[in-house]
């Protein structure tokens, strides 16, 4: 894994050298092995990672955590965006954009509240 660090002032996307990280949540904690899965997430946006050449610099999970109620903290979520934010992220993937939020597309934007970054998806 790529460690985090800041890209250099006025670095430019080049889709070829892209430092990316997966969001990982799952609202109820249980042990099972269907799809969503806190281990199917993780290994499903690894091979996406993997199969754009891109860096996989971590993950960021959240178990146990509602994607519905913004007033849950998700120490995961948090932890990400602070590091998109200090600019050590390039792109965010996520098994699918429930995983962020449970309200939508225009939820996640606002919660995200960061600059634009590279969001893929399963």
């Amino acid at each position: 894994m790529t460690p985090l660090s800041k890209r250099a002032p006025g670095w430019r996307l080049d889709l070829d050298n892209v430092r990316a990280v997966s969001y990982i949540r799952q609202s109820k904690r249980r042990e099972d092995d269907s799809q969503a899965s806190p281990m199917a997430q993780r290994e499903r946006c690894a091979s996406l990672i993997a199969s754009k050449g891109w860096d996989d610099a971590g993950h960021f999970e959240d178990v146990g955590k509602s994607g519905w109620d913004p007033s849950v903290y998700r120490p995961g979520f948090e932890g990400m965006m602070s590091a998109v934010r200090a600019g050590h992220v390039d792109a965010v993937i996520v098994f699918s954009l429930s995983r962020l939020t449970r309200r939508g597309a225009l939820g996640a934007m606002s919660r995200a509240r960061c600059p634009p970054i590279t969001r893929a998806t399963m």
